[in-house]
């Protein structure tokens, strides 16, 4: 591990993410867990880009308006839950991992 600083920050913004993880994670998000990520590979020297959320595994979010219409005008897009929870969890995994090898 290079920077211990940053890698438990990146543990503490993990931990404050995961407890406020929405049932309906958007592109705010993923944003947000990207940067997580980013810390984690500042920290470890690692390259964590297989945690990333994929552009495929998102969609539009629809209110009531016609998909197309919808899709020309929104910028926020849902994840799927059950994939970026899968996410997470291997982004854990590597984080006790990387733990228990210290």
């Amino acid at each position: 591990m290079r920077d211990l600083m940053k890698w438990n920050i990146a543990l503490a913004r993990l931990s404050n993410f995961i407890e406020k993880f929405p049932s309906r994670p958007d592109e705010d998000h993923m944003f947000q867990y990207h940067e997580i990520i980013g810390l984690f590979e500042e920290a470890s020297g690692d390259e964590l880009s297989r945690f990333r959320i994929t552009p495929d595994r998102s969609s539009p979010r629809i209110n009531g308006a016609s998909r197309t219409f919808w899709q020309s005008l929104c910028r926020w897009e849902i994840i799927e839950y059950a994939y970026f929870s899968n996410q997470i969890g291997g982004l854990i995994g590597y984080a006790t991992n990387k733990l228990a090898d210290k």
